[in-house]
């Protein structure tokens, strides 16, 4: 089964990027975003398109959208607590192993 899963974590940029591009190799689709440069409204409209959400930021909290007031009970919103971004490039080898392993346990892979 394929998913539209959206990616989120503070800029969009590494975290994010680096979980979107594995879940499209894997014959995903999926978009990466910052949850510090994405506004309510459009928060809203990648919430009602993302079959599952993967939430990867720590400065803002899935709380601090309400778009995401109903998906919680939905069980569509999974918390990856990755950490800060150390990487700093979304093709690291250890962040990319980190993702790989959490596709994995989640049925994504």
């Amino acid at each position: 089964m394929t998913y539209k899963i959206l990616c989120v974590c503070n800029h969009g940029n590494v975290r994010s990027a680096c979980m979107a591009r594995l879940l499209k190799d894997s014959g995903h689709e999926a978009i990466a975003i910052g949850a510090e440069f994405t506004t309510e409204e459009s928060m809203l409209h990648f919430v009602h398109w993302a079959d599952k959400t993967i939430w990867m930021s720590e400065k803002k909290k899935v709380s601090d959208f309400r778009a995401f007031d109903t998906l919680n009970k939905e069980n569509r919103i999974i918390i990856f607590n990755v950490g800060l971004d150390k990487w700093f490039h979304p093709f690291h080898p250890e962040l990319i192993g980190l993702c790989n392993e959490a596709l994995i346990e989640w049925g994504f892979r």
